[in-house]
């Protein structure tokens, strides 16, 4: 889980330092070009095809989505949580007084019934 998480830093950090470059890539210019101020023919397509999209109302498609997709993925694992606690309870099998098997209260302990046990014949079990 450790190693995981650092490569998520490690790619979350390399993702920003690409992203800093790109915002820095306009403002450095070549002096000897001879088109300085001229942009592109496929830049300025980008520019224009950039301006047309409607980025507000995909920024609102996108939220509304998300947050049927999370509420949806929350009543799943609601769900799955609540079948794990039914087998749970199927196999844990308590009696009436709420102690377990061998009348303990958390069920049956294997190292306190050999302590129990050796205690009791006073010879060490192997």
């Amino acid at each position: 889980m450790y190693n995981f998480f650092l490569q998520i830093v490690a790619v979350l950090s390399l993702g920003v330092i690409i992203y800093l470059f790109a915002r820095a890539i306009p403002r450095v210019s070549d002096s000897g070009e001879e088109n300085v101020g001229k942009p592109s023919s496929l830049r300025s397509y980008f520019d224009r095809l950039g301006s047309r999209l409607p980025l507000s109302k995909i920024d609102a498609a996108l939220n509304s989505f998300f947050e049927k997709f999370l509420r949806k993925s929350k009543v799943v694992v609601m769900k799955v949580d609540n079948l794990l606690n039914m087998y749970i309870n199927k196999i844990r099998k308590v009696n009436g007084n709420g102690k377990g098997l061998n009348g303990s209260k958390n069920g049956t302990n294997l190292f306190d019934n050999a302590a129990s046990d050796s205690k009791n014949s006073g010879e060490p079990k192997n």
